[in-house]
């Protein structure tokens, strides 16, 4: 099929055979009419100085989704015309891959070409040599047409294994970065994690779990990387990664997975940045509120963020320094926000542009426009897609009445859509010339453009150009390119060209550039292979002034070959000094440790005080692991030196917190004790010592609260200590305590493992506040006896209420056991259907908000968070004015029944016997990050982890109406529609 159009009028676009319009097609009553292109245009909103332009429309491009464009400057559509559910309603593929030509260069792409179809829900594609890469899970195809006829005779498997869940949470993206290697979003979390998720291709098999991942389409090299991003992963200029997720409009990748999986013996933070705060943050539509189906997200605020992405350009918007210009699609709001990144330590900081309007950067008053990917075009234009559907929601994720009233909805709109392009008011553009391998100086212009897209290009011409033939950019007239590219001015274009060159000795001076971004960039490119003379360059840059750049150098000296003199890690620990407290240069700065540990340990030792603390405890658990017995030393010995012959709290934590980490590695002051002396056997002399100190500090009327908490901790680490410490912290527990050391007792308790622990805290159960209560509950269910005990204990005094998060945690418990024994001892919850149909009269009772503020602090802070009060965990309920009523009852009385991405409740056994419960809340190659009950979080070692199990519910609990009366359901139905305030 060949479709060309010349500026045809929409009733000519309408009489094309074979196309019927939706406006066609009758509408159910309350639809809006769709809109014809020309109407279209003229409904979108943009900022002064900007206009919209129309590229293309139906029937050249229909359903499209993602865009990319070659080298003869053709544009390629991936068309998801089988969204949502099949062409047929019951899965039957129907994606499509067309190209679009503008012939006569006048910015309309008269020509479309229909280049493969038949395809499951494709969704992204990269032009690639002469063909196209395409998503469509649960592969990653390779599409080329060989008789040049136009369409693809041609379809390889590259990958397999993607997961094919909702195909709103599909793997994505394909994004070319400087490495040479194409990046992949990940789609989302599926069946509550998708840690079983193994991608096969090339010969290889790995596993990425919920990750995001890079390949190279020609030789595969699979790789896990940072994630997972929803739908679009894209970086900058100087290859900062970014990602979004429905509700996070943006985030910044700070950390790679490839570099976290180096070291096993700590445990990487959450390796993302949300930028875009708060969750759920707010957007400025100029279409009327739409109704909201699910979740508890709706109109004003983001909820189907999608396709975040950094303008590469300088043509729309001005280039300054450390900042960037960053936009993100917001489909259900029918607009595109534009924020402003600047530089704030080691990540960025985001705040709205203020474009001169009320509205968004790109916002239409027309319902049915549905923006799902922007990208900079190699025209420095902002190139938005537009899928154009009446419904943009996916069936699965509404509830059965709305899926029913709405299911002669769900594909208006899938004979349209749209492409345009976002140009200065006075219309200027640039002309881009496209690099071709036959023609060096388009190659030379296009490495030197200011358009990101086009210098991505011309690396990837020349990548092709030197696949196994390295020598090919050393011979004229390539070397003479390069060359011109490494001496331009702008650092954008030394960057590319840098990239396309293999790393020598004579690159040097780029470690010392005057643009940090350069030298982050060398410093990136910096391996194992890389001269000694380089790295002898680079170790400066650990206090480089610029952050980023120093976030590098960490990153960077865990691929270099240690040296006898241990400067590499000097020059690691003086780069973590810089801030000792931040996590993520601490988890970088630990990823490049194993090479350098004992110049880095020993010169973290040498400096004390904010260093040391921040980094004993990984320090000792990597020594531990390495048998290093010096460097064991070193971390304990400020522990047990006193300081004008007393202790501080902050060192008996420090030194309790060591002995928990020799523990968790099967080692004990005393089994580290050598039969001959040397440095360590004293330094635990020292350390025997510190204990009578502590008893002292303990009886000591004297010592405040924090001092004797610190004391009742480390006593209780040894066994011998425990039955003089017992009653002391177990008086801790009354009510009338102070909240310190009621605090210190519960961490002692639980960190003594004692079996005497379950029958102090139960014992004392009835006379704890309420949140000494709550605390002590989580400490007795996080061991499997200890939970046992619990229920025993409910068994026989009833009256000891749990509230319907611990009743969840007990009967989801790792534990089988404990699962088992919840089951007997626990009262079974109603049917979510029954219970559904007890509280249906809520809905025609008039609503208090007031009242319901008062129910809400009453039964739902522990997973949600508003006007000040609870934790943090679920969804943001402040935006759900426009919530149905029925919707929010049924999501308070049966949460599982749509449990959205990451909000799935996990059990996990950890090694030293702990239980957790909680939500998964980060993954990299080395950790897992779990949201706790109580809003904290905790990182665990994959190395520690016995069993993870999903329990395919929600982590907000069912039966939070237990005991509630219609009209309190009533009351907390109106405070959330009200804006939960």
């Amino acid at each position: 099929m060949n479709v060309k159009i010349r500026k045809l009028s929409v009733s000519a676009v309408l009489a094309v055979p074979g196309w019927i319009g939706a406006a066609a097609q009758p509408l159910p009553e309350g639809v809006p009419a769709p809109l014809d292109a020309a109407a279209a245009v003229a409904s979108i909103r943009v900022p002064p100085g900007f206009r919209v332009e129309l590229v293309a429309s139906e029937p050249a491009v229909v359903d499209p989704v993602a865009i990319d464009w070659d080298t003869e400057g053709r544009l390629w559509v991936v068309e998801m015309a089988d969204y949502p559910e099949g062409m047929d309603g019951m899965g039957k593929p129907g994606g499509r891959v067309r190209v679009l030509s503008d012939r006569d260069g006048d910015g309309r792409f008269e020509s479309s070409v229909l280049f493969a179809e038949g395809l499951s829900y494709p969704n992204g594609l990269l032009t690639w040599r002469d063909g196209v890469v395409v998503t469509a899970a649960p592969d990653i195809l390779f599409l080329r047409d060989r008789d040049g006829d136009g369409r693809a005779d041609e379809r390889r498997v590259l990958l397999s294994g993607l997961s094919e869940g909702n195909q709103q949470l599909r793997a994505n993206g394909l994004r070319w970065a400087g490495d040479g290697r194409v990046y992949c979003a990940a789609g989302g979390h599926h069946g509550g994690h998708a840690a079983d998720t193994v991608l096969r291709g090339f010969g290889e098999s790995v596993k990425i779990g919920s990750r995001d991942f890079s390949f190279h389409p020609d030789h595969g090299g699979i790789r896990a990387e940072s994630g997972p991003s929803q739908f679009g992963r894209e970086r900058d200029d100087e290859g900062n990664w970014f990602g979004t997720q429905n509700s996070r409009a943006l985030w910044h990748y700070v950390l790679p997975d490839p570099a976290l999986r180096r070291n096993p013996h700590v445990a990487a933070p959450d390796p993302t940045n949300l930028l875009v705060r708060p969750l759920n943050a707010p957007v400025f539509p100029a279409s009327s509120p739409e109704q909201r189906f699910h979740s508890f997200e709706n109109a004003g605020h983001f909820t189907s963020a999608c396709s975040g992405m950094i303008y590469r350009d300088e043509l729309l918007l001005p280039r300054q320094v450390g900042q960037r210009h960053a936009f993100t699609c917001e489909p259900f709001h029918n607009l595109v926000q534009h924020n402003v990144l600047t530089a704030d330590g080691f990540s960025f900081a985001a705040q709205r542009a203020d474009d001169g309007g009320p509205h968004d950067f790109f916002a239409s008053t027309d319902r049915w426009c549905r923006p799902v990917m922007v990208r900079t075009g190699p025209d420095g234009a902002l190139w938005v897609v537009d899928m154009y559907r009446c419904i943009i929601e996916h069936p699965a994720w509404l509830p059965d009445e709305a899926r029913r009233s709405l299911s002669a909805q769900y594909r208006l709109g899938d004979d349209r859509g749209r492409i345009y392009r976002i140009v200065t008011a006075d219309r200027v553009v640039r002309k881009p010339v496209f690099p071709r391998s036959t023609e060096p100086a388009s190659v030379a212009t296009a490495l030197q453009s200011p358009n990101g897209w086009l210098r991505d290009r011309a690396q990837m011409v020349l990548d092709w150009m030197t696949e196994g033939n390295e020598s090919a950019v050393l011979r004229a007239p390539w070397t003479d390119l390069v060359a011109g590219a490494l001496a331009a001015s702008d650092p954008r274009s030394r960057i590319s060209a840098l990239e396309t060159l293999p790393v020598d000795a004579s690159q040097e001076k780029f470690l010392r550039d005057a643009s940090a971004a350069v030298r982050n960039v060398m410093l990136r490119r910096l391996d194992e292979s890389a001269p000694p003379s380089l790295i002898e360059a680079a170790l400066p840059l650990a206090s480089d002034p610029d952050a980023a750049v120093r976030l590098q150098f960490a990153l960077s000296a865990g691929s270099w070959r240690s040296t006898d003199d241990g400067r590499i890690g000097t020059a690691l620990a003086t780069c973590a000094a810089t801030a000792p407290d931040d996590i993520h240069l601490r988890a970088a700065v630990l990823s490049s440790a194993l090479p350098h540990f004992a110049g880095l340990a020993q010169s973290v030792a040498a400096q004390g005080g904010a260093l040391l603390q921040a980094y004993a405890t990984d320090l000792t658990s990597m020594a531990l692991a390495l048998k290093n017995r010096t460097v064991l030393a070193g971390m304990i010995r400020p522990s047990v030196l006193p300081s004008d012959g007393k202790f501080t709290a902050a060192q008996l934590m420090s030194l309790a917190a060591l002995l928990d980490a020799m523990a968790a590695g099967k080692e004990s002051l005393t089994s580290l004790a050598a039969a001959e002396s040397d440095t360590l056997t004293e330094t635990i002399l020292r350390a025997e010592g510190v204990f009578p100190v502590a008893q002292q500090m303990l009886a000591s009327p004297a010592n405040g609260a924090p001092e004797k908490s610190a004391a009742a901790g480390l006593l209780m680490r040894r066994k011998e200590f425990r039955a003089a410490v017992f009653p002391v912290v177990q008086g801790w527990l009354e009510a009338a305590a102070d909240p310190v050391l009621q605090e210190g007792a519960l961490r002692a308790m639980e960190a003594s493992g004692d079996s005497a622990v379950p029958g102090m805290l139960l014992a004392a159960l009835g006379g704890m506040s309420p949140a000494s209560r709550s605390s002590a509950l989580a400490v007795l269910m996080n061991r499997e006896a200890w939970a046992l005990a619990l229920l025993g204990h409910l068994e026989k005094h009833p009256e000891d209420a749990l509230d319907a998060v611990q009743r969840a945690r007990l009967r989801q418990h790792a534990s089988e056991s404990v699962r088992k024994r919840a089951g007997e001892v626990l009262a079974a919850a109603p049917a979510r259907s029954d219970a559904l149909a007890a509280f249906a009269p809520a809905l025609s009772l008039p609503g208090d908000p007031a009242r319901g503020a008062n129910v809400f602090a009453a039964r739902c802070t522990a997973c949600h968070q508003a006007a000040g009060k609870g934790t943090a965990i679920g969804p943001d309920l402040r935006s759900a004015a426009q919530h149905p009523p029925a919707k929010l009852l049924s999501g308070i009385i049966d949460p599982s029944q749509d449990v959205q991405p990451g909000y799935f409740a996990f059990t996990a056994q950890l090694r030293d016997a702990t239980e957790l419960y909680g939500i998964v809340a980060s993954e990299t190659g080395n950790s897992l990050g779990f949201r706790l009950p109580d809003g904290s979080q905790r990182l665990v070692r994959r190395s520690d982890l016995v069993s993870l199990r999903s329990t395919g519910q929600s982590f907000m609990p069912a039966g939070l109406e237990a005991g509630m009366t219609h009209q309190e359901m009533a009351d907390l139905i109106a405070w959330i529609r009200a804006g939960a305030k």
